[in-house]
């Protein structure tokens, strides 16, 4: 049992014996099947996987991880950690050197770099060493400064391609006053910025939303010559304020540009686009959209084509506490009504990641459509599991084990295809026919058959019987009781 949990939860015991005394007090059953599937599913393991990943992730790419990260998270856990029934963190970190936002990232921090000390560009067999050098790096060794290794392998070459690079530490930017009050802990302490640190000064001074951010953060603003004749253009034609997220993206264009021109596009544009979400929120959620939503959350999406729109609208919304909020109220009072009874909690996870994966809304006609496929889908998995248990144990399973034994069935489940659905479940059927065989219980139910159908009245005989059954190699014989019971007549004979 420690091995399995070590592989897992490696040298944390806090975690390990937190699992242990978790399992003990909920299984009746212990095997290495039944120990992985409750680590992969307790929070416990949950909560270590994503403290473990999260720090190797921020010290691959620092505070701004990429968004696609929670995907590949997911996507690791399912086709590494379930597959080989361990967690392995280097596997983890050489599948996330493998990704496309691992080159990426280090790619342009190399590019930067390069540039900042020489001025010119780094060439692609440059880019393939420096590139081959991170890549050899051990995120996960918090002794490593990520800072410092990227330093040093940006600025070794530089002595042996051009001794004549004379490298500027003393630059001044009229921007940095800026930068040092919004970055003021830094530069506060008269510490010398981290190669990071001046990257991330780079990216700053280049983005005119980040620039207009820190201007608002370090100055009591009340009043903006810039900015006037666009504010009152945009109030005279929307009949209300600016928000603060159509300034970030607009306002710099429409200071220096044609004003009017620009603010009647964008007035047709956000009303075309304001109208689609405003529908697609209702039917999603129930509730108006209001205007400052739908700018704080959609606004980045407007110079989108229609249809890429409102995927993005919709990608967004179901992915929202809101979305889960309304939606399980909707399932539960779809399922109340169709079968006068609550949904279990268990029953309602599961249909809600269903039901989320077709991003069905409210109204949707497939919604009472898909519960009830679900709901009879269900029963029929629990038809199934009574089948196994009475066969094996020659009882129905109870409630603790129908929500135990429900995810054998729905692991790797797709309710799109009948054929799979099948394999699925005999599947699941076979795994849990095992588990059972194993069980201590199954000891006692194979007793009390021996008894009966040898009528062994000595009980020494019957644990001498007992112990030659549990050292058998044959296990399909030891569950083929018509084969076994004469196996035990032939060898016991002259017992009976």
């Amino acid at each position: 049992m420690e091995d399995v949990l070590r592989s897992f939860f490696h040298d944390d015991i806090t975690r390990i014996n937190e699992t242990i005394a978790a399992f003990q007090s909920t299984q009746k059953v212990y095997t290495k099947h039944t120990l992985v599937n409750f680590i992969v599913n307790s929070e416990c393991y949950s909560n270590y996987y994503s403290r473990v990943s999260d720090a190797l992730l921020t010290n691959v790419f620092g505070k701004d991880v990429p968004k696609t990260m929670d995907a590949f998270k997911d996507a690791y856990h399912k086709n590494n950690t379930l597959t080989n029934q361990c967690f392995d963190l280097k596997d983890l970190q050489e599948t996330l050197k493998q990704s496309t936002e691992f080159k990426s990232h280090f790619d342009t921090l190399i590019h930067q770099l390069y540039y900042h000390y020489t001025e010119t560009s780094v060439d692609e067999i440059l880019l393939q060493s420096l590139s081959e050098r991170i890549h050899a790096i051990d995120f996960s060794d918090e002794t490593i400064s990520i800072d410092d290794e990227l330093t040093k392998y940006v600025t070794e070459p530089m002595t042996n391609l051009d001794t004549s690079v004379h490298i500027d530490e003393t630059r001044e930017d009229p921007l940095l006053s800026c930068f040092n009050k919004k970055y003021k802990v830094v530069f506060e302490t008269q510490k010398q910025p981290s190669t990071l640190e001046f990257l991330e000064y780079i990216k700053f001074k280049d983005s005119p939303e980040s620039i207009m951010d820190a201007y608002f953060q370090t100055r009591n603003v009340t009043y903006d010559p810039i900015f006037e004749k666009t504010s009152n253009a945009f109030l005279e034609l929307f009949n209300r304020e600016m928000t603060v997220f159509e300034y970030k993206k607009y306002a710099q264009a429409f200071a220096l540009n044609d004003t009017q021109s620009l603010l009647q596009e964008y007035h047709t544009l956000f009303n075309e686009k304001y109208n689609v979400a405003t529908n697609l929120y209702k039917l999603y959620f129930d509730d108006l959209l209001d205007y400052h939503v739908f700018c704080r959350s959609f606004l980045e999406h407007v110079d989108l084509e229609c249809e890429e729109f409102c995927q993005k609208i919709v990608d967004r919304m179901i992915h929202t506490d809101k979305y889960s909020k309304v939606m399980n109220q909707k399932i539960s009072t779809i399922h109340a009504k169709a079968y006068e009874v609550d949904i279990s909690e268990i029953d309602a996870i599961y249909f809600f990641s269903e039901i989320i994966k077709k991003k069905l809304h409210l109204e949707d006609e497939q919604l009472p459509q898909t519960i009830s496929q679900l709901k009879n889908q269900t029963e029929e998995h629990m038809k199934t599991l009574n089948e196994v248990f009475q066969k094996v144990l020659h009882r129905d399973a109870d409630l603790f084990e129908r929500e135990q034994y429900i995810y054998y069935f729905r692991d790797g489940y797709d309710i799109s295809g009948k054929k799979q659905i099948v394999e699925c479940r005999y599947k699941a059927s076979i795994r849990i026919e095992h588990e059972l065989y194993d069980s201590m219980e199954y000891q006692d139910v194979l007793k009390d058959w021996l008894k009966t159908s040898l009528q062994v009245k000595n009980q020494s005989i019957l644990y001498k019987i007992m112990l030659y059954i549990t050292k058998l190699d044959d296990h399909e014989l030891i569950r083929n009781k018509t084969a076994l019971l004469e196996k035990l007549k032939t060898v016991f004979q002259p017992y009976f």
